[in-house]
This record gives C-alpha cells, sequence and structure tokens, in this order.
C-alpha cells in the first residue's frame, strides 16, 4: 500500500505542476498584454489558446480526483477573469 500511495502521490504531483505551469503561462501572457499599448486578436487568440489548455488540464485533474471540484472552479474563474 506504501508503494502504491507513494506512485500515486508522484502521478498527482505531477498533474498539479502541470496546472500550476499553465496557469502561470496564462497569468504571463495577459499580464504582457496588458502592459502593450494595443493587441490584435492574434494576441487575444492565443490568450485564448493558452485558457482552453489550461482549462482542460483543470477538468481531468478535478475528474480523477486529483484537485477538489470548488479549487478547479476557483481556478478557472481565475484565469477568465484575465481574459476579461
Amino acid at each position: 500500500r506504501t508503494r502504491l500511495s507513494q506512485k500515486e502521490r508522484l502521478y498527482n504531483k505531477a498533474r498539479k505542476s502541470e496546472i500550476t505551469t499553465r496557469m502561470k503561462k496564462v497569468f504571463v501572457n495577459a499580464s504582457e498584454l496588458m502592459a502593450a499599448d494595443a493587441c490584435t486578436e492574434a494576441d487575444i487568440s492565443g490568450l485564448e489558446t493558452l485558457i482552453s489548455e489550461a482549462t482542460k488540464s483543470v477538468d481531468k485533474a478535478v475528474a480523477r480526483g486529483i484537485l477538489h471540484k470548488n479549487t478547479g472552479a476557483r481556478r478557472k474563474a481565475r484565469m477568465s477573469k484575465y481574459k476579461q
């Protein structure tokens, strides 16, 4: 049981790390767009793509029980706020 829980812990840790990395990419990209004087439709579509990838990762983690559903909803709301 100890070996199995260690294996699951590493798997869950990798998933959480992936989510954190994807969210950070969204936040960095959004802050760069806010700092810029003008942004094009291509810039905004790039941000939307990053948000959709991060949202997909969060949804998968919630479905598999890695994250609580309220935590997943909070993280998705944070990212969508940056989009606005």
